[in-house]
C-alpha cells in the first residue's frame, strides 16, 4: 500500500490577495528537511504568491511583456583560470528556447530574455 503524501499549504502574505501555494512531500520528515521548512516555517520570510514576489515579471493580460537582463558574466570564483564564465552556477544558462555557454563569450556579457504574451486575433463580424 502506497503511504500518504504530505501536503502543506500557505497563503499569501500580500494582503487580500487569496492565492495559496501546495507542496507535496513524501514524508512529514522529508517536509521538515525542506527548503520551504526552513524559510516559511522558521520565520524567515513569508510566503508571497508569484504576482507579489516578482512584480512585473508575471505575465497577465495587463502585463503582456516582460524583460530580465542577467548579472555581468564573471570567471567562476572557485577556479578564476577556468575559461568557462558564471553564466548560472555551471558556467551554462539556459530557459525555454535559449542556452548559452560562458565559454562562448567574453566576461562581462550579459544575458537579455524577454517573453510577450501573444493573444489569438479576434474576428470581428
Amino acid at each position: 500500500m502506497a503511504s500518504r503524501k504530505f501536503r502543506v499549504s500557505k497563503q499569501c502574505f500580500h494582503p487580500g490577495c487569496d492565492h495559496s501555494a501546495i507542496w507535496e512531500f513524501d514524508s512529514r520528515k522529508a517536509y521538515l528537511n525542506s527548503h520551504e521548512f526552513r524559510l516559511y516555517e522558521k520565520g524567515h520570510a513569508p510566503y508571497f504568491c508569484a504576482k507579489h514576489s516578482r512584480g512585473n515579471g508575471v505575465l497577465s493580460a495587463s502585463n503582456l511583456f516582460a524583460e530580465w537582463i542577467s548579472e555581468p558574466s564573471r570567471p567562476m570564483e572557485k577556479y578564476p583560470e577556468d575559461p568557462y564564465l558564471s553564466f548560472g552556477s555551471q558556467g551554462i544558462i539556459f530557459g525555454p528556447g535559449f542556452a548559452a555557454e560562458g565559454c562562448d563569450f567574453p566576461t562581462g556579457t550579459r544575458i537579455k530574455v524577454t517573453a510577450e504574451v501573444l493573444l489569438p486575433e479576434t474576428d470581428h463580424v
